[in-house]
This record gives C-alpha cells, sequence and structure tokens, in this order.
C-alpha cells in the first residue's frame, strides 16, 4: 500500500503489522508533476501503483451490486454512491482513450498493448449494475452497447493477440466476454462471439499434452502433478485465473451458459477443481502455495533476513511450480515465490464456486469423485443474481399443474421429493409455467430455501412469483423476500403483498427495504403497504426514497414526506421536515 497506511490495515506498524507510509513524495519529487500521487495499492511489491481508472470502474460497479443486496452489510445509499463515481470516472476514461507512452528515464514495469479490454470490463459492469433486477432491458442500457461495442473492437483489432487466451492483470478479454454472454449485452451474433471465445479459451487450456523439455513457454502444457502450465512467472496464478473462468462459464442459471451439455459443464467444473487441488496440496510435493494453508517450510519474508517472516500474509497465493512440478521455497526466487493481488482475484473467485458446487453434490447425495467419473448428478446450485432477458415481456398465464412428471423431468420430480418443499401441486405449475418461457425451472425450488414452511406462502411465490418475474430475471427476488420466513413468517397476505410489489418494482430490492423499514411500526401492515404502493407506483421518488419515508411514525408524516418528495424535495429535507410536523402536531 502506498502513502499514509490507514490504521485499519492489518498491514500497518498501528496494527502490530510491518508497513509504514511510503512514497509520500510521489508525484512530487524531483522529476514529478507537481501532483500529489501518493496512495493506492501496489500490485507486487513494484514501483508502479494500481490506479487505473478502468479497473476502478469495475471494482466500483461490482461492490454496488454487493452492497444492494439484503443482509448485514447491506448499504443502499453507499451502493448508489459507488455507482454514480463508477460512471463518472468510467466518462473521464473514455476521454483520454489509447496506450500513454512511457515517461523519458521511467522503467517499464507492466508493459501492456491493450486498453479495449479494460474499457469492454469496465463497461460489463455498469452494463451489469443497470440491468440489475430487471431495471433496464439490456437494449436500453448504454452501458451494454457500450460494453458489446468495446469487446467486439478488441476482438478485431490485432493488438490483443499475444494475451488473447489468458486470464491476468494485462488480459481481462475473457471475463468480459463471460460478463457480457450472461447479462445478454449486444446483439446475438456479439453473445454468440463470446460464447465462441470462451470456449476457444478454455479449450486452450483443457489439454492432454504433458509438459516436457521442449514445451515452448505460453503454450499450456499439464506438469507430471496436473498442474496446466503456462510460463514459469506466477504459474499458478494463470491456472487459478483459468478456473474461475471455466466454473463462471458453466454455471447452471447464467445466461448461454445454462445451455451446456451437461457433460461439458462437467468437464470444465472437474478441471478447474483439480486445478485449485494442486495448488492447496494435491500435487507431487504435497506443498500447499496457500500461505497459511497446510504450508510446509518456514521461509520468506524480507530478502536477505535469516529468520522467518516477522509477518504472514495468510491466504496469498505464491507463484508456483516450474513445468516439471519443481518448487523451493526460497525468497529470493520472487518468480516462484512472489505474491499480488492478481494472483488471489481468480484464485478467490474459484473458491467460492467451487464451494458452491460442493454443497449443491452433498445436497444430492454425490461426491466430487462420484460427479467427475459420471455416476452422479448433483442437485443445481443456487440462483445466482439475476442474468436479465434481452428484453421482458409480460408473462403467460401458468399451464397447469402436471399430476404426474415424465421419466426424466428431474425439476417436476423433485417438487414431490425435496424436503422443504410442502406445495409439490404449485411447485409443479411453476415448473411447467416456467420452462415454456424458456427459463430454468429449477429455480421454482428455490421458494422452499429460505425457512418458510407454509404451503399458502411457497404456493404464491412458485405459482405467482416466479412464472411472473422470470422473463426479466428478477425471479430470484421471489424466494429471497417473498417466502422467506424472516420477512413474511407463515402470513400469506404479507407474502402476496410482496409478490406484487416485487412484480411491479423497477428493483426488487426496494420491496424488501419496504418490509425492512417499517417492521417495528404499530401500524406495519398499512405503513408497508403505502410504501410498496410509492414503490410500484412509477412516479419521480426512487424506491430507497419510499422507505425512507415508510419510515416515519405516522400515517400523515409518510403522506407529507412522499408529497414533498414529488414536489422536488431532497430526501434530507423531507423526512425532516414531515417529522418535525407531525411531531409540533
Amino acid at each position: 500500500m502506498s502513502g499514509a497506511v490507514p490504521s485499519w490495515s492489518r498491514a500497518s506498524l498501528a496494527q502490530g503489522g510491518w508497513r509504514n507510509r511510503s512514497h509520500m513524495q510521489d508525484g512530487r519529487g524531483p522529476g514529478g508533476i507537481g501532483m500529489d500521487l501518493s496512495g493506492g495499492w501496489y500490485d507486487a511489491g513494484g514501483g508502479c501503483t494500481a490506479m487505473v481508472a478502468l479497473a476502478a470502474v469495475a471494482t466500483l460497479a461490482g461492490a454496488s451490486l454487493m452492497l444492494k443486496r439484503p443482509g448485514a452489510a447491506s448499504d443502499p445509499a453507499r451502493a448508489a454512491s459507488l455507482l454514480a463515481r463508477a460512471k463518472q470516472l468510467f466518462a473521464f476514461a473514455k476521454t483520454v482513450q489509447g496506450a500513454w507512452p512511457t515517461p523519458a528515464g521511467t522503467e517499464v514495469v507492466y508493459g501492456s498493448t491493450s486498453w479495449r479490454d479494460d474499457f469492454a470490463w469496465a463497461a460489463a459492469w455498469l452494463c451489469r449494475a443497470d440491468v440489475d433486477g430487471g431495471a433496464v432491458a439490456p437494449s436500453a442500457s448504454a452501458a451494454c452497447t457500450e460494453a458489446a461495442t468495446f469487446w467486439s473492437a478488441t476482438a478485431t483489432s490485432g493488438s490483443y493477440d499475444d494475451k488473447a487466451y489468458e486470464v491476468s492483470w494485462a488480459a481481462v478479454f475473457g471475463p468480459a466476454a463471460l460478463l457480457l454472454r450472461d447479462v445478454g449485452a449486444g446483439s446475438a451474433t456479439v453473445a454468440a462471439a463470446a460464447d465462441s471465445y470462451v470456449s476457444q479459451l478454455l479449450a486452450t487450456w483443457i489439454v492432454s499434452r504433458t509438459c516436457s523439455s521442449s514445451s515452448p513457454e505460453w503454450t499450456v502444457c499439464n506438469t507430471a502433478g496436473g498442474l496446466a502450465w503456462h510460463t514459469n512467472w506466477g504459474s499458478n496464478r494463470y491456472a487459478a485465473n483459468i478456473a474461475m473462468a471455466a466454473l463462471a462459464s458453466a454455471r447452471d442459471g447464467g445466461g448461454v451458459g445454462a445451455g451446456l451439455s451437461a457433460a461439458v459443464k462437467r468437464q470444465r467444473r472437474c478441471w478447474a477443481r483439480g486445478q485449485v487441488a494442486y495448488v492447496l496440496g494435491s500435487n507431487p510435493k504435497k506443498q500447499s502455495f496457500v500461505v497459511g494453508y497446510k504450508w510446509v517450510g518456514g521461509a520468506g519474508g524480507w530478502t536477505d533476513l535469516a529468520g522467518p517472516n516477522p509477518s504472514t500474509l495468510v491466504g496469498a497465493l505464491v507463484g508456483g511450480p516450474d513445468r516439471y512440478d519443481g518448487y523451493a521455497d526460497n525468497r529470493r526466487d520472487y518468480v516462484k515465490n512472489e505474491v499480488t493481488t492478481d494472483y488471489n482475484a481468480g484464485f478467490t473467485g474459484a473458491l467460492a464456486a467451487l464451494a458452491d458446487l460442493t454443497t449443491a453434490l452433498t445436497t444430492g447425495g454425490c461426491t466430487w469423485d462420484t460427479y467427475c467419473s459420471a455416476a452422479c448428478t448433483p442437485a443445481p446450485p443456487a440462483s445466482p443474481s439475476p442474468s436479465p432477458s434481452p428484453s421482458p415481456s409480460p408473462s403467460p398465464s401458468p399451464s397447469p399443474s402436471p399430476s404426474t412428471c415424465g421419466a426424466t423431468d428431474w425439476p417436476c420430480q423433485e417438487c414431490s421429493t425435496r424436503t422443504n418443499i410442502v406445495n409439490a401441486t404449485a411447485c409443479r405449475t411453476c415448473v411447467a409455467a416456467v420452462r415454456a418461457l424458456g427459463k430454468e425451472p429449477y429455480d421454482c425450488h428455490e421458494c422452499g430455501k429460505y425457512g418458510s414452511t407454509n404451503g399458502g406462502v411457497q404456493g404464491v411465490c412458485m405459482a405467482d412469483c416466479v412464472p411472473g418475474t422470470a422473463l426479466r430475471g428478477a425471479d430470484w427476488a421471489c424466494p429471497e423476500y417473498c417466502a422467506n420466513s424472516a420477512n413474511v413468517g407463515s402470513n400469506v397476505t404479507q407474502a402476496a403483498q410482496c409478490v406484487a410489489c416485487v412484480k411491479g418494482a423497477a428493483d426488487p430490492w426496494a420491496c424488501y427495504n419496504c418490509m425492512t423499514v417499517t417492521r417495528s411500526l404499530s401500524d406495519a401492515l398499512s405503513a408497508r403497504a403505502s410504501c410498496m404502493a410509492c414503490v410500484t407506483g412509477g412516479g419521480a421518488i426512487n424506491g430507497w426514497a419510499c422507505g425512507e419515508c415508510a419510515r416515519l411514525a405516522t400515517p400523515a408524516a409518510r403522506s407529507a414526506c412522499v408529497a414533498c418528495m414529488q414536489a422536488g424535495g431532497s430526501t434530507g429535507t423531507c423526512t425532516a421536515t414531515a417529522g418535525r410536523r407531525r411531531r409540533l402536531a
């Protein structure tokens, strides 16, 4: 970390760590530009801090999506602020497109000739934020259009050829393709091109050839121990990043990936698990390459320090072995032993995906061994956050519930076999209706996932909410909000109220917010109804503002607050004024 290290950082001296302030004169010292450039993050301890605008756009937009979700970390105001900053930063970045020349006398730390992929990656996250919850169709999102344009331009520019089939700090073409493919940005031609590229990327890595002395660097081969090896420098990093891409490409609930055959999904998942297992210690040396996880050896740290580390960076992924599985824990060999922020990026994503798949395997009575040998089929993983369809349209009337299920109609059959589903009739109705829409019928089962054991609550979730929101990618909100025992208990009226809101809201989160902010009020039922009417009313007030008015103690104060905002007042002014008037009265 450059500049003054904040006290909250566990690396800081104030927290008992090892890091003091550094490079405080960046930009202002000899040869500087008269500006304060201190601050930011070192990628790998080199002399260049990671302050790239487009990487920041992607990070801010991604963080905003996380903070919109319900839970202890939910902070919608912060989410809105981060997204606004991301959009501002992206607008600035578009004014300085291109590769910047290296200043005279400056050592090139990271040489990169491509920049369009960074634009595609950043715009893809803004696109994802635009369409979250079905608020905007991809075809109506300027960010989605820009992302598809930048991605297509990268594919035809010729500047990307040397990094075309890797995922790293210098190569985000593949992750951008995955995100655009699953969101549905661009034309059908763009989606097909993105999916084709992802398949080519993975075919480059999932190979059978074994490394030898004649294997050229930058051409993928497998070490004898099973690591897909690309180059000496950071070999683990490349394999882990591609493992994340393989797992993301094979999601059951995501875009084009949902259409992959079961065999292709199994191949990608099991290959990715093998790469992660190698990194964690399933290799000839029984050597974990993750600091603090069954670590073998005690060296590492300052280059010339004779003793062990004064501090331990637990969880860091180190560079990795050579093509012969050779590795020595030697702090002087930074090629195999350095740690960087981008080494852990894809590795962390791969671990998260494997954890989710492991849960699905266990639920379905499988193990990884039986699954990878095609001897067992796991239960489908939980539905991810929404992947909107290109164009929302009204849902058709639900099909009648089938009284029996076909021999291979597993989603239908599991309506009667899953222990958390208590309304099998509504479940079968949902499966038939959602399948008719061309969407994932397993999503119907999610209505039994969040603790509700009331048949009526599950019924409105399955028969009404999921089919009514699936086309715009908002069906995830039905179980999370409307069939969640923490929100509606066994109250079918409240569940139906929630369903009506989710079906009519641009952002389903606003419906959950209405339930949360009114829960402690003496007239919670009517306050919640008024809040949800505000959310679905289609007026100038956004869902968060509706919730702020709904917090007020009396119906009159809430009505006054809404009227104030409709007249153009700010949220803070209107809530304060309306609340004060009621207290004075």
